[in-house]
């Protein structure tokens, strides 16, 4: 484990030297930067977990939602990489527009906590005014939040083939069927794909069941493989985010893959 925690310390160090936070970026670099600097956060928390893990078995439980949470990005990561254009010079119009749909879930969200604050007779509840384009006029008229497909009218239809997704939240298994249409590499579909079994798995300590309350009385050696396996699938997503940003130089990537490669080799 010490050995773990040693390269993990490597690998924030090299985010934080090599991801500028002063640089100017377009709104895909942005998005990708974010990433970046979330997925540093993160291992900072799983490392501080770690250094108590050997000796208390039960701190699986936050870390579970702390690598569940891992997770999701990475696969968000490799989902809003498939909307990206072969030409990463030219303006981002598809990924953008998805990055706006995106923004859905969050109105939602909080629209319904704006609701149950009113039902409760709040007073100093915050109203948020959103954009114009976030909402389109239904048959009746009315001001309605746009769905998925609405704002994806001027994109690019071979980017978008088979993009049937018109509700308004984004599941994991969607990102996963897109993933698996668009992501070539066989090798990042193997990790991409035992990262998901992982993250389903890590559901049962996420979501209280029986099974769930079972698991956290019980250390399960597996755990360790299920921890290294999303924590170097999370890494793996960080360098493919290296090779899109133009001011991340090759020698730079060439430094995360050798931090990749460390983890790697570690037996746990």
């Amino acid at each position: 484990m010490e050995e773990l925690i040693k390269n993990l310390k490597d690998y924030v160090t090299l985010l934080d030297s090599e991801f500028p936070k002063d640089v100017s970026v377009n709104i895909f670099q942005k998005t990708f930067m974010d990433f970046a600097f979330r997925n540093r956060e993160i291992i900072k928390a799983v490392i501080k977990l770690l250094d108590s893990y050997e000796n208390e078995d039960f701190l699986f439980l936050p870390l579970a939602s702390i690598l569940r949470l891992l997770s999701t990005d990475t696969l968000t990561i490799y989902y809003l990489i498939t909307f990206l254009s072969d030409n990463l010079r030219e303006k981002q119009i598809t990924f953008e527009n998805e990055l706006n749909a995106l923004r859905i879930e969050s109105i939602i969200s909080m629209d319904k906590i704006i609701e149950y604050e009113n039902e409760l007779g709040l007073t100093d509840i915050q109203q948020i005014q959103y954009d114009d384009d976030m909402y389109k006029l239904n048959n009746e008229g009315k001001k309605v939040l746009k769905n998925r497909k609405d704002f994806h009218l001027n994109s690019n239809p071979k980017i978008l083939k088979n993009y049937n997704k018109p509700g308004k939240f984004l599941s994991e298994e969607a990102k996963i069927d897109r993933i698996k249409e668009f992501i070539e590499n066989d090798n990042v579909k193997r990790n991409i794909y035992s990262l998901f079994k992982n993250y389903k798995y890590l559901t049962f300590y996420y979501h209280y069941t029986p099974i769930g309350g079972r698991l956290s009385r019980t250390f399960d050696p597996n755990n360790y493989f299920i921890m290294q396996g999303i924590i170097k699938t999370s890494i793996l997503s960080i360098i493919s985010i290296t090779r899109l940003l133009e001011f991340i130089q090759e020698d730079v990537t060439r430094q995360f893959e050798v931090c990749f490669d460390e983890i790697n080799k570690i037996k746990l």
